[in-house]
């Protein structure tokens, strides 16, 4: 794995406490800010085996392109890692922070067209229920969900990093919230 993965798995972490201090905890946006991270050494749990489903999204854009591509990666997986801590960055600290932004200004429009929402962080979901295939389940960044309307935010680290909603990885994980609501699912939510 590479330092880029790492630091995109602190800006997740980073990402997600700030939306659990605004959605979970009523702070205001106005002062929850990824800024306050800058600097400090954000640990990473050592890798696990199994760690990302073979028909996942993440590696959606690799098994739809390439017929082979799952049964390549599970006969020559990554190597796992150890525990590790990586440094946050004012570079991750600003794509956080648009995020942050994009996200307030989503549930805005949201909650004036649909009413209350529901704002999930970091949430393993799966698609099984509707494809028929095990190991399709994956963390869905951000879901955004209100009566009659969901929304999928992946987040991505990289400025200039455009996440499309057709984009494969995140129509998957948008799927696997379609089956898990289908499912019946209640799980308490933040509500904005």
């Amino acid at each position: 794995m590479s330092s880029f993965a790492d630091e995109g798995t602190a800006a997740h972490w980073v990402l997600e406490q700030c939306l659990l201090a605004i959605y979970n905890l009523g702070m205001d946006p106005s002062i929850v800010r990824a800024d306050m991270y800058v600097g400090t050494s954000i640990k990473i749990e050592a890798d696990q085996e199994g760690d990302h489903s073979l028909l996942g999204p993440s590696g959606a854009k690799g098994w739809m392109n390439c017929g082979q591509w799952a049964q390549m990666s599970k006969k020559y997986p990554e190597p796992l890692q150890g525990e590790r801590y990586v440094e946050f960055t004012q570079d991750y600290a600003d794509a956080v922070n648009t995020c942050l932004e994009y996200v307030e200004t989503r549930v805005a429009w949201i909650k004036e067209n649909y009413g209350p929402v529901t704002v999930r962080t970091e949430r393993r979901v799966s698609s099984k229920d509707l494809t028929g295939h095990d190991e399709t389940d994956g963390t869905a960044d951000i879901s955004l969900i209100a009566d009659g309307y969901a929304e999928q935010i992946d987040f991505k680290g990289g400025a200039g990093v455009a996440v499309t909603a057709d984009d494969p990885q995140n129509a998957w994980y948008f799927l696997g919230l379609c089956a898990e609501y289908m499912r019946g699912n209640t799980v308490p939510f933040s509500r904005a």
